[in-house]
């Protein structure tokens, strides 16, 4: 099953940045469990893998550290837009049913 979950990050200086996180940030926030031991959170685990997705496409060149701390304001993630395959309808029907 492929992962693709586009995601913005709001930067401290305005910007937004987009990406698409796949199974390399999942794999990769799973690592660093140690690492974010001490913030424990789906919103921590969501900007850290912001952060690597952003790190692996040279958008954001710091560290997780500031990243976290200093640069990213707010991570939102758009699941329904990664594929661009979203049709507003349930995911079992692609087409409305034209009996209602």
């Amino acid at each position: 099953m492929k992962i693709a979950l586009r995601t913005t990050a709001e930067m401290d200086d305005g910007r937004i940045l987009s990406v698409v996180l796949d199974q390399r940030e999942y794999a990769a926030a799973e690592a660093a469990e140690a690492t974010l031991a001490g913030m424990s959170g789906s919103h921590t685990r969501a900007r850290y893998m912001a952060f690597h997705a952003l790190k692996r496409t040279d958008q954001y060149k710091g560290t997780w550290d500031q990243f976290n701390r200093r640069d990213c304001v707010e991570v939102e993630t758009h699941p329904e837009d990664a594929d661009g395959d979203d049709d507003g309808l349930d995911p079992g029907r692609k087409d409305p049913s034209a009996a209602s």
